[in-house]
């Protein structure tokens, strides 16, 4: 058998296995495919870690599941969002979506394209022309996608005009490194260590963004004396995350 029979195969396997088991949702769809790793390197499948991982990517956006919405809880809330939001071109956005077909399922995007949008018309607008203070929090299950969903709030948060992002990963410099790559995929374009481009930058590079950290480094004292002074006229717009 050739390897692209084995990996349609496989596929083949871990749809029906999956509807066997009565996977619903797609975070139970990822645990469930992870348990399945190890059985794919073996006979009769005999898959490389890459051939695997092209499988699961092609498997989570064929199968079918229900996405649990979000809810939003708000106080002094003054809508603004969506009216901004058609305005923008909405560059980040679209190809940090483009760049999640990949391996997301149209429904897990569009359900994520909806609840961001929620989130955003909760915080304030970067437009208005006195400033303002907004508080918020994400909660979110193990692997439930919170990561991609808050680099997906930074792409609108960019597409409507703000323009600083801190993010909190607490204190594994291992997670830290975790969340560099996944921002630089998803939002920055390039890897800040090399330049290269990778995940969003191979889709539109034409969009710009820059992260004062990389792989290697974290915040240093002279560069947050540079990022506290950037302000677009006189506001300084914020959006702060913890992982």
């Amino acid at each position: 058998m050739t390897a692209d029979s084995n990996m349609v195969d496989a596929e083949n396997y871990i749809m029906m296995a999956a509807d066997r088991n009565g996977i619903k949702t797609d975070v139970e769809l990822n645990n469930y495919i992870d348990g399945l790793a190890h059985l794919f390197s073996l006979s009769p499948f005999n898959l490389t870690p890459s051939q695997y991982e092209i499988v699961r990517k092609h498997v989570a956006t064929k199968f079918r599941v229900k996405i649990v919405p979000g809810f939003t809880l708000s106080y002094e809330h003054e809508p603004w969002f969506y009216d901004a939001y058609n305005l923008s071109d909405k560059g980040f956005w679209k190809r940090y979506r483009t760049n999640l077909s990949k391996e997301r399922s149209p429904t897990a995007i569009g359900e994520m394209d909806a609840f961001t949008n929620k989130v955003m018309d909760c915080c304030g607008n970067p437009s208005f022309d006195k400033p303002f203070e907004r508080y918020g929090l994400v909660i979110g299950d193990v692997q439930s996608g919170k990561t991609s969903t808050y680099v997906g709030l930074m792409c609108k948060a960019a597409d409507v005009k703000y323009d600083i992002f801190i993010v909190l990963t607490g204190m594994s410099n291992n997670l830290r490194r975790q969340t560099q790559v996944r921002i630089e995929e998803g939002f920055v374009g390039f890897k800040s260590d090399s330049g290269e481009k990778v995940g969003v930058g191979n889709i539109n590079p034409s969009i710009n963004a820059f992260s004062y950290t990389s792989l290697l480094d974290d915040f240093k004292g002279q560069i947050s004396i540079n990022a506290s002074a950037t302000k677009v006229s006189g506001i300084l717009p914020r959006f702060s995350f913890k992982d």
